[in-house]
């Protein structure tokens, strides 16, 4: 059964304000979109990009699944592109399975979200080996 928007915050039913919260329920109405709380939704989806990348983890590593890791990675990047861990988690499967463009494309994304900070510089480092030692370009890899 389809549930129809509200049209007034007080004919939203709590547990479908509480849905809507965690991402469960999609909004119906302009009401029902006001009424979400911001801060909660923001901390459940966040909380299921962390579990997603963790579960392609699990996959990859323990079940030598790297295409399901691989999906489970991209889809937290379509939940938030910004996501670094999912970046990173991507960027160390293609190294390892030996995508080296797709891997500079992932840890060049993972430099822009790390800012100027110590892990970029470990970033950096990654980006010129690979360069170097696996497209034979030592201009690129000088230049990272």
């Amino acid at each position: 059964m389809t549930r129809k928007g509200a049209r007034r915050m007080s004919e939203i039913p709590p547990a479908v304000l509480r849905a809507l919260n965690e991402g469960r329920e999609e909004t119906r109405t302009l009401v029902e979109w006001l009424a979400i709380d911001t801060d909660t939704l923001l901390g459940h989806v966040l909380r299921d990009i962390g579990l997603e990348v963790a579960a392609g983890e699990v996959w990859w590593k323990e079940l030598s699944r790297v295409d399901r890791a691989e999906a489970l990675f991209a889809h937290a990047l379509q939940v938030d592109p910004d996501a670094r861990e999912a970046v990173s988690a991507l960027a160390r499967l293609y190294e390892r399975s030996g995508n080296w463009n797709l891997a500079l494309e992932m840890l060049q994304r993972e430099v822009r979200l790390a800012g100027a900070g110590a892990g970029a510089v470990d970033v950096y480092a990654r980006i010129g080996r690979i360069q170097e030692d696996m497209l034979q370009d030592r201009a690129a890899a000088k230049q990272a």
